[in-house]
């Protein structure tokens, strides 16, 4: 969702409370139209923008994943054990799912485990 602020108030405070919340736009009344058709493209590029930045991201954390998982490096082992608080003495399991959306379920399963010292 993009935020676009539209107000009859022209005090800059107005403006920066919007911004804080994460608008993308503000637009002062009485609106022009060619303004707020602009406003809406630039909201819907925004949109898109992040969808892309979002697949992106998922794809480089199954990158990592993925990478991790089939290493054969032990140095990358014992960064991730490491970066998860996991001494050599603890029985451990790693549950490698190489799908950028895991199921929500499982995700809530893994979050509520007292055992599972991290999940991604």
């Amino acid at each position: 969702m993009a935020l676009i602020v539209i107000s009859g108030y022209s005090d800059f405070d107005y403006v920066k409370a919007g911004l804080k919340q994460g608008a993308v736009n503000y637009l002062k009344k009485p609106i022009d139209t060619d303004e707020l058709v602009e406003a809406l493209q630039s909201a819907i590029e925004h949109i898109e923008k992040q969808k892309n930045y979002q697949q992106m991201a998922d794809l480089a954390m199954q990158a990592q994943t993925r990478a991790l998982l089939q290493s054969t490096d032990t140095q990358n082992g014992k960064n991730l054990m490491q970066k998860l608080q996991i001494s050599r003495d603890q029985n451990i399991r790693l549950i490698g799912i190489l799908n950028s959306k895991p199921p929500m379920e499982l995700v809530a399963y893994l979050q509520m485990m007292t055992t599972v010292k991290g999940s991604f």
